[in-house]
């Protein structure tokens, strides 16, 4: 099944874990800036989760392959970073632009230098797949949350986990 999203205007839509294989993304306006390309993939690496760059001018985006690439709005792809051993499940990207942290279904979440692809840090103390990732406003931390059902605060630094809550109940 081919899905058309031709001149679909995505803000504000969550299509984390949607599955978008085969799907048409000319002209698709996200974040009123316009992909002007057609996206082809290989079995098994469909689209897992996606993100703009800090300036707009780019999108990262993450694959069931545990595959992350960059591409311009052009569609040429800039940068890709083999991020995961399974599917990426969320994407980041500091405020510079300059790294990007991942959250991947073995358990871990990552951070990469972007134009390298270099793991920086990875924080591995989940039991289950990590679902999202953010930065903290200073940047010297990280939080991750998982399905294990537990939120973690880390430190960039030295990846020391300095903080984990688990009240979830479900």
């Amino acid at each position: 099944h081919k899905t058309d999203l031709e001149g679909a205007f995505l803000e504000g839509s969550n299509l984390t874990g949607a599955f978008l294989g085969g799907a048409n993304l000319n002209n698709t306006n996200i974040l009123e800036s316009s992909i002007e390309f057609d996206y082809k993939i290989t079995p098994g690496s469909s689209i897992s989760c996606f993100t703009p760059t800090p300036d707009g001018l780019s999108i990262a985006v993450g694959y069931m392959n545990g595959e992350v690439k960059v591409y311009e709005l052009t569609g040429v792809c800039t940068n890709k970073i083999e991020a995961h051993g399974a599917k990426v499940m969320d994407i980041q990207f500091s405020g510079d632009g300059n790294w990007i942290l991942t959250a991947g279904a073995d358990n871990l979440a990552k951070i990469h230098l972007l134009k390298s692809g270099e793991c920086d840090n990875i924080f591995n103390e989940h039991t289950g797949p990590v679902n999202c990732v953010c930065y903290s406003p200073n940047e010297q931390q990280v939080c991750t949350a998982s399905n294990d059902k537990t939120i973690k605060i880390w430190k960039i630094e030295d990846g020391e986990c300095i903080e984990t809550g688990s009240r979830h109940k479900y």
